[in-house]
């Protein structure tokens, strides 16, 4: 609490004031051992009431004797006189309670001396604005602090569950300004046993004081973030419906929160998987790439245009690298295999409803021709503009899922039909995988002899040239 800067009149002017309103001995104000007293014009002496002198408001007790130093309870209000009795009001006075648990509270007395209080029949917290900040005080008038709940009373520092039930938050007991409009980070129990847990959360206090509880999307300074049922704002993932525009029908959606901010992610940000969703990619820790649209909902199953740039998403929604052979229905990716960094185990996907896409460490999808480098050997490729291996003739060369079918180096020549699969019957192709068209016994380093048609087909295979038989 700030210092409370109140100025008194000074004893010997609050007498010399007293004294001006005393009109005769037996009425008005009359000082004796005991202290001042006010006598009415019957001569009566008047108890537990207030009499103004100057601009001064003074209280009578039970005993005729004006009160000093004290708290005063009339028709259910709270005021404080000081110590030269006069009525204070605007200011802090930090003093014991005359409830039954005589402890100390903070008490603030308004324009006419009155203590703010709660109403006693209300079950609704009432913040009272003082100096710009807003205070919450009970029936009695003490100014609450710590978690408060909805019906302005302080929750039990005693409770570690407090926090979740609260519904304002208010400093220390030297402090009561009830948070609003702002962030506050807080040391609150977790029960949940999360060994990652740090020990406390942010929550986000509205302009009303209340937190923010139960919000997947909610606005702070131009930046969405999400609380808990109990106001904790949520970091690393939420799943928080089922379909969305950018996911398969039927599957989850997630939104991301960065740990660090707890603002939610737009666009790419990098990531530990959530534990819920893939376990496995959690369990190893494994960093990475996502993309998040502006509503928070990450890509996922998807193969998506991206600053001009293709990108695809496997069903976690981590952003693919490497070659992959992928299922896809339109853009959406209904399968994808692990890396593959074997060309056996890519040439297994030739033939199949499988096909071979290349995303480079960046995650751009590959389009046009591309070499690529596997097991140490180099492999010609060319990719559509939709990402995935062409399969046909193109500029005079066999492509199968994308890798041009070329004849081995050590051989010179090969035949290949169109799935891929070495054919003596199929097409001629040299080592640079340009198809043989009109070949007539060329040979390769294996001593075989080749012919072909216009087309490429071979018309002729053998160890001796077409037309002509060894002497034996």
């Amino acid at each position: 609490m700030k210092n409370k800067i109140f100025k008194v009149m000074t004893v010997a002017g609050i007498l010399a004031t007293i004294a001006a309103g005393t009109a005769m001995a037996d009425t008005g104000w009359v000082q004796d051992t005991d202290g001042w007293h006010f006598y009415a014009s019957n001569g009566n002496e008047v108890t537990d009431t207030w009499k103004q002198s100057g601009d001064n408001w003074f209280y009578l007790g039970s005993d005729g004797v004006m009160v000093t130093d004290s708290l005063i309870e009339d028709n259910d209000n709270y005021y404080y006189v000081d110590e030269y009795g006069t009525k204070v009001n605007n200011t802090w006075k930090y003093l014991q309670s005359d409830s039954s648990d005589g402890e100390y509270y903070w008490y603030y007395f308004g324009a006419n001396g009155k203590a703010y209080k709660q109403g006693s029949n209300s079950n609704t917290a009432s913040l009272k604005e003082i100096d710009g900040k807003k205070y919450i005080f009970d029936s009695e008038g003490h100014m609450q602090y710590g978690w408060i709940g909805e019906d302005g009373v302080q929750k039990d520092d005693d409770d570690d569950s407090a926090w979740q039930d609260a519904m304002y938050y208010a400093g220390d007991e030297n402090d009561g300004a009830v948070v609003t409009n702002d962030w506050k980070q807080l040391d609150v129990e977790n029960e949940d046993g999360d060994d990652d847990y740090p020990g406390y959360y942010w929550f986000y206090f509205k302009n009303n004081g209340k937190k923010v509880v139960s919000e997947e999307s909610y606005t702070v300074n131009g930046k969405k973030y999400a609380f808990d049922e109990y106001g904790a704002m949520k970091t690393d993932w939420s799943e928080v419906n089922k379909a969305s525009s950018s996911v398969a029908s039927g599957s989850t959606a997630y939104k991301h929160y960065a740990t660090k901010n707890g603002d939610r992610s737009t666009g790419w940000f990098q990531a530990v998987p959530d534990e819920d969703i893939d376990s496995k990619g959690y369990d190893d820790g494994e960093l990475a790439w996502y993309y998040a649209k502006s509503n928070g909902d990450v890509y996922k199953s998807v193969i998506k245009t991206i600053s001009g740039k293709k990108y695809g998403f496997d069903e976690y929604g981590k952003m693919l690298t490497g070659i992959r052979a992928i299922k896809t229905d339109g853009a959406t990716i209904t399968d994808v295999s692990d890396k593959l960094e074997d060309i056996d185990e890519i040439k297994s996907y030739d033939g199949t409803d499988w096909s071979i896409y290349c995303f480079d460490d960046n995650g751009t999808m590959a389009k046009n021709t591309k070499t690529l480098k596997i097991d140490g050997e180099s492999y010609n490729y060319k990719f559509a503009a939709t990402g995935e291996g062409k399969n046909g003739i193109f500029n005079g060369s066999i492509y199968v899922n994308g890798r041009r079918l070329e004849a081995d180096k050590d051989k010179g020549l090969d035949a290949y039909n169109l799935t891929g699969e070495k054919d003596t019957t199929g097409y001629l192709v040299n080592t640079s995988g340009k198809i043989q068209k009109n070949a007539k016994n060329k040979k390769d380093k294996d001593e075989m002899y080749w012919s072909s048609d216009s087309e490429g087909f071979v018309t002729y295979y053998g160890n001796e040239k077409e037309g002509e038989t060894k002497n034996k």
